[in-house]
Order: structure tokens, then C-alpha cells, then sequence
């Protein structure tokens, strides 16, 4: 009997110091998988940041470079219709057959009056499109410095550099308002995450301690009340409500023994007074 219930006592403790071991490891998994999914997450956030700094950038250099493009563009396409009428011209005056013989020169001719004439329409319309962004630009300007004026703010230097640096300002203080923002946010999600590891940290620290006091007792042999902890407490809250309905069940029993136990004892004492009638 007493080797029997060393060796259950040796094997629960086994089957405890498993259930602690795999519990450990399982919490640090948990705990490598947070750290480097929130690692991610900085990493992340700090890429989209960067990207859209970029982004910013590339946006800002093509507002401020795309007509001085557009003019070099018109400027290269009439170079090289000169470059080619002039080309033409120097192989006529040498003798030389363009695309063979009459019909290259006669198609030639013809292309260079399509040419003249597409450039004559296109420079028309160039010229149109220009005057007429003129013509807003100037208006546009002439609304800002009628409300500089209405608002006591006209500068020394009025015109499209006062507003582009206007711009470039309200830009430049949005950048930094996203940007610290963003690191607040980050700092903010960083405290989180420790806040938690410590709480987590701080709750296992109060664990172990208490299961040390246990295991401590449990060994030194304590009485009824350390075994019932020690059962209780090895087997979780499914063990206990076991052992609370087998109580119940034992309670509900001695009851129903006790009923049973009163009705013979009742029938015994009708027999009894019966024959002492007779």
C-alpha cells in the first residue's frame, strides 16, 4: 500500500513537472512570436514612411520641373524637323535622289508643306494654350494679392515665388507633422508592448513563487488540509468540480441511506408493538 501510493505520489509529480515544462515553453513561444511580430510591424511602418517621404519628393521635383519639360520637350521635336529639312536640302544641292529619283523629292516637298503646315497650327495652338495660362496665372495672382491686401498681409515680394514658398512651407510642416505623428504612434505601440511583457513577467514571477511555497509544504508532509491544496490545485479548476460533485453526490446518498435506515427502523418498531398487542 505504501509503495503503491509513493509511486502515484512520484507520478502525478512527474505529470506536474511536464504540464509546468511544456507551459513554459509554450509561453515562450507566445512571447518570441509578439516580439517579432510587433519587430515587423516598426519595420513596416518605417518603410511606408520612407516611401512616402519619397513619394513627397518625386511629387515636388515633377511639379517644379514639368513646364521647363515640356518646353525642352517642343524645343528637342523642332530641332530635329530642322535638323531634317536641313539635311534634305544638302543632298539636293549635291545631286543626290532622295527616296529615288523625282517621286522621293516630290513626296518630300509634299511632307515638308504637311510639316509646315502642322507646325504653323500646332505653334498656333502652343501659342493659344500659353496666352490663355497667362492669362489665369495673372488672374490667379491678382486674386492672392487682393486678399494679401484685404487681410493687411501684402509682402515685399508678391508673385508666384511669394506663393510657391507659401506652398512649400504648408507642405513642409505637414511632412513634419506626419512624421512626428508617426513616431508617437510608434513610441506609444513600443510602451504598450512593454507595459505588457512586464505585467506578463511580473505574473510569472508571483507564480513561480507560489508554486515553490507549495511544493515546498507538499514535501515538508503537511496535514489533510496541504493534501486537499496540493490535489486541488495539481489537477485545475475540472478536478475540483469533479471532486465538489462527488461530494455532493456522497451527501445525497448518505441521505437517502439515512431515509431508508428510518423507515426499517419504523417498520421494526410496528412489529414490535404489534406482538406485544397480541
Amino acid at each position: 500500500m505504501v509503495r503503491e501510493r509513493e509511486k502515484r505520489r512520484r507520478e502525478k509529480e512527474r505529470e506536474v513537472r511536464v504540464r509546468e515544462h511544456r507551459g513554459r515553453e509554450r509561453r515562450e513561444e507566445e512571447k518570441g512570436r509578439e516580439e517579432r511580430a510587433g519587430e515587423r510591424e516598426e519595420r513596416e511602418e518605417e518603410e511606408k514612411g520612407r516611401e512616402e517621404e519619397d513619394r513627397e519628393g518625386e511629387r515636388e521635383e515633377g511639379i517644379e520641373n514639368i513646364k521647363g519639360g515640356e518646353r525642352r520637350g517642343e524645343r528637342g521635336e523642332r530641332e530635329k524637323i530642322k535638323r531634317g529639312r536641313q539635311k534634305r536640302k544638302e543632298r539636293r544641292e549635291q545631286g543626290e535622289s532622295v527616296e529615288g529619283g523625282e517621286r522621293g523629292e516630290k513626296r518630300e516637298s509634299e511632307g515638308e508643306r504637311r510639316e509646315q503646315r502642322r507646325e504653323k497650327v500646332e505653334g498656333g495652338e502652343r501659342e493659344e494654350k500659353k496666352r490663355k495660362e497667362r492669362e489665369e496665372s495673372r488672374g490667379e495672382r491678382e486674386e492672392k494679392e487682393k486678399g494679401r491686401e484685404r487681410r493687411g498681409e501684402r509682402g515685399k515680394r508678391g508673385g508666384r515665388d511669394k506663393g510657391r514658398e507659401e506652398e512649400e512651407e504648408r507642405e513642409g510642416e505637414k511632412r513634419r507633422e506626419r512624421r512626428e505623428r508617426r513616431l508617437r504612434e510608434r513610441e506609444k505601440r513600443k510602451r504598450g508592448r512593454e507595459k505588457v511583457r512586464g505585467e506578463r513577467e511580473e505574473e510569472e514571477r508571483e507564480r513561480g513563487g507560489e508554486k515553490r511555497e507549495r511544493r515546498d509544504r507538499i514535501e515538508r508532509g503537511g496535514g489533510e488540509g496541504e493534501r486537499r491544496e496540493k490535489s486541488l490545485d495539481k489537477f485545475g479548476g475540472k478536478k475540483r468540480c469533479n471532486k465538489r460533485r462527488r461530494k455532493r453526490r456522497e451527501r445525497r446518498g448518505e441521505k437517502e441511506r439515512e431515509k431508508v435506515k428510518g423507515k426499517r427502523k419504523k417498520r421494526k418498531d410496528e412489529r414490535r408493538a404489534k406482538r406485544r398487542r397480541d
